[in-house]
């Protein structure tokens, strides 16, 4: 029985060196591998890095003035802290962080996974706060040849598109005009308080119906209260998309989107199914939008809080410079050669079979001796 005892310790050893050796040319074989949708997120991303540019070039020219220590990226989409159509305190991390152009490849992994189709209707909520985003998500949009309505909140937190002859309109429109992107704003509000600009002063309201008028959008939205506001964008999105919308997208804070200001917390980051929620919509003294479209059964994607997103995705946080479009595992996942594996498991198989017979064999040789004393 030593015999046998010796033997089970060398087949053991035998193992874990065959199993050191595979791990090592595994880690060798590990490779970055382009992920599905690749050339779709790709073309996006590109597009949406050239656009940034573009919007930092225009910017210069109208006399803009970057400040390379609140936007070290330089990308001319940092706005300031405050000013006189600034609704709200900003974010400074999140709002640099928002500044990428893969964001427009996750809009575009996200559309996929919902398999939504050439042609369908998606309802869009926008605020000046992330431009950013905002370019990002219609080219994602138009990258795959989906029909957006846009509604957008003129005004903008700190350090978002708060420089009142540079609004976020004023960015839509002049790419509008270039050809650069197919879809623009339908419908504004002032944004901010009660939607109207509650919060701001009167010459920051009056600069902001300004940007409305000359960047021509064709629906003012100033209804109060603020249940009206919102029913005046529910008729807005149901009426241009004839009923059909297949996804509701929230970009910022925008009170008409939340109804209340409570429904930022208990809404996820990123997705929100109908059936998923924390909350009974029935005790909210206001249905904002993005309730109204849960309630229909449309799913909501929310992008208010950018760093948790970022994060989810592996993207980076208030980086130093814009990241180049197709970085990341939006792009490249890591992957084991399928051949190396499958050869692996025959060898393994092969081995424990050798090692099965002969224990087996040595079996029959020790029973047999023991017979026949």
């Amino acid at each position: 029985m030593i015999l046998k005892r010796k033997l089970n310790i060398m087949d053991f050893s035998i193992l874990i060196v065959i199993s050191i050796i595979f791990f090592i040319i595994q880690r060798a074989t590990l490779k970055e591998k382009p992920v599905r949708y690749y050339r779709l997120k790709k073309q996006a991303a590109e597009q949406t890095y050239t656009t940034f540019k573009m919007l930092k070039e225009e910017f210069l020219k109208r006399g803009g003035e970057i400040d390379p220590v609140n936007d070290p990226g330089e990308t001319g989409l940092i706005g300031v802290r405050m000013s006189s159509i600034t609704t709200s305190e900003g974010d400074l991390s999140a709002k640099i962080t928002a500044i990428n152009p893969n964001f427009s490849a996750l809009f575009v992994d996200i559309f996929k996974k919902l398999r939504l189709k050439k042609g369908d209707y998606i309802g869009v909520g926008m605020t000046g706060s992330f431009p950013g985003l905002n370019i990002s998500v219609i080219i994602a949009l138009q990258t795959l040849g989906l029909r957006p309505v846009i509604i957008t909140s003129a005004g903008s937190s700190g350090w978002g598109a708060n420089i009142p002859f540079w609004t976020y309109l004023d960015m839509e429109n002049y790419l509008y005009k270039k050809g650069i992107i197919k879809h623009r704003t339908v419908a504004t509000s002032i944004g901010g308080g009660d939607d109207i600009g509650r919060g701001l002063e009167q010459e920051g309201r009056e600069l902001l119906k300004k940007a409305i008028d000359r960047n021509n959008i064709e629906i003012f939205i100033d209804e109060t209260p603020l249940a009206k506001a919102v029913e005046k964008r529910m008729e807005i999105y149901n009426s241009l998309s004839k009923g059909k919308i297949k996804l509701f997208i929230n970009i910022g804070g925008g009170i008409a989107n939340f109804g209340v200001s409570d429904l930022y917390y208990y809404l996820k980051p990123g997705l929100n199914y109908p059936y998923d929620r924390e909350i009974d919509f029935k005790l909210l003294p206001v249905k904002g939008v993005i309730v109204r479209f849960l309630e229909r059964g449309i799913p909501v994607l929310n992008m208010h809080n950018i760093i948790d997103i970022a994060k989810k995705y592996k993207m980076p946080v208030a980086p130093a410079a814009i990241p180049e479009p197709g970085e990341g595992s939006l792009f490249f996942q890591k992957k084991y050669s399928t051949i190396f594996l499958l050869v692996q498991l025959f060898v393994f198989t092969v081995i424990i079979f050798i090692i099965l017979k002969i224990d087996f064999l040595y079996f029959l040789r020790v029973k047999r001796k023991e017979e026949s004393v």
